[in-house]
């Protein structure tokens, strides 16, 4: 048969037209392969399709169809080349477009960053401008300072002497006013204070008993007490009553207890009254003194009690012992017994107050000596400036105020409501009370 030259020559010319084709698009690599697909399509077509080829079909004729589909091959090549060639084009104008925009951009981000450094260039230039009319101000405000000091200066050096004449001065009249508020002589410690014309001389280590003895009255006795003792344990320490109508008896006895165990001897000192406790304190020092016209009072113990029966009986057994603790050496120092010092209570009153003048006292041993004349050396500051003194000694310490006594003397509008503290278990009141002033509520 005559195929298969015929077959081979149309495969040698199907090659030398894409060997010609392949040379004129080699950049064309995608057009290449489907010429190549399209020819092994047609060898593929004609190997196998030996039966169907017309036996009367010429080898020019075979060939011209070859060329045909060559040709078409190219056609369809060129016009892909050319879809290809659209298509580079328009990503190259899309490239040329968004490098057109980039470079725009990176054009404005350049201006909008001239804008910023020109705005910041004119403020740094306004600052600066601030800055140094600010130095300016402040140089010719130091310059003024300077003269104004200057000026100053030589005004205080001019005046300097006569600012410290008068500072001198001040100094002077200050010095002679405070001394005025202090005396010039001293405290006077006399181991026996009574004088042969009659005068006591009391010194700095006095302490007051005026108004209801209290448990804070007891604790302001003995603590100075102990204080005075272990500053000298020989000077005596007087306890100076003014007016006290008595009161608890169990704060009595802690101030009698400290006097009895006090090493420096302690007097008791009565200008205008002393009463139940405090006559009973009185009486019981190692000496008491007193004006003749000071009353002293001695009575029975007086209390304020409630409860039922029994409560009674029990707080009569309480008092009937208090009275035989306090009475009882009372009683002796008068040199009877303790139911004839009752006797007698009732026998010159009915209420059973016996109060006596101190120079009717002293003959019944409740003082030791009658004074005339009483020298107070301790006060030695001005009573009006003692606080202005305490404030200079200790400008840090709080101001002291003196202490304030509960007293039942004075005119009654005077003296306002008041109450007696409040006592301790088993505790009563020796107090002189003969005008209900003090009642049970």
């Amino acid at each position: 048969m005559m195929m298969r030259p015929i077959y081979l020559l149309l495969t040698t010319l199907v090659f030398h037209a894409f060997a010609e084709t392949e040379t004129k698009n080699q950049a064309e690599n995608t057009d290449s392969q489907d010429i190549a697909k399209v020819t092994e399509t047609v060898t593929s077509d004609t190997t196998n399709s030996d039966t169907e080829v017309d036996p009367a079909m010429t080898q020019k004729e075979v060939l011209k169809k070859m060329q045909e589909a060559v040709q078409a091959l190219k056609s369809q090549n060129s016009i892909k080349s050319e879809q290809f060639k659209a298509s580079l084009r328009d990503q190259e104008e899309t490239i040329a477009k968004l490098k057109l925009e980039r470079t725009l951009l990176e054009e404005k981000l350049k201006l909008e960053q001239l804008q910023i450094q020109a705005e910041h260039q004119k403020e740094i230039q306004l600052l600066k401008n601030e800055k140094e009319l600010n130095d300016i101000k402040l140089a010719k405000s130091q310059a003024e300072t300077t003269i104004a000091l200057n000026e100053a200066k030589i005004e205080d050096v001019t005046s300097q002497s006569d600012f410290k004449a008068i500072q001198a001065e001040l100094a002077t009249l200050k010095m002679e006013q405070k001394q005025q508020y202090f005396a010039k002589t001293k405290a006077t410690y006399l181991d026996d204070p009574l004088l042969e014309n009659g005068t006591l001389v009391i010194s700095d280590r006095r302490i007051p008993l005026n108004g209801v003895i209290s448990y804070e009255t007891a604790n302001f006795i003995t603590e100075r007490i102990a204080f005075f003792n272990n500053l000298d344990s020989n000077k005596p320490i007087f306890i100076v009553i003014d007016a006290s109508p008595g009161g608890s008896v169990m704060a009595g006895f802690r101030i009698l207890k400290a006097m009895e165990g006090s090493k420096a001897p302690v007097y008791t000192v009565v200008k205008s009254f002393a009463a139940s406790m405090a006559a009973g304190i009185t009486t019981l020092a190692d000496k008491s003194y007193a004006y003749p016209n000071a009353i002293i009072l001695h009575h029975q113990i007086l209390t304020f009690t409630y409860g039922n029966l029994t409560d009674q009986r029990e707080s009569l057994e309480t008092l009937e012992e208090w009275w035989r603790r306090l009475a009882t050496p009372i009683a002796k120092k008068m040199g009877i017994t303790l139911d004839n010092f009752i006797e007698r209570m009732y026998a010159e009153t009915k209420s059973g107050d016996w109060d006596e003048f101190a120079d009717e006292a002293q003959k019944l041993k409740w003082v030791d000596y009658i004074v005339d004349h009483i020298e107070e050396t301790s006060v030695l500051v001005h009573p009006d400036h003692q606080n202005e003194l305490a404030i200079a000694i200790n400008p840090g310490q709080p101001t002291p105020q003196r202490r304030q006594y509960q007293s039942v003397l004075g005119s009654y509008p005077d003296r306002g409501p008041r109450e007696l503290p409040q006592l301790f278990p088993y505790d009563c009141f020796y107090l002189h009370n003969p005008d209900n002033y003090y009642k049970a509520q």
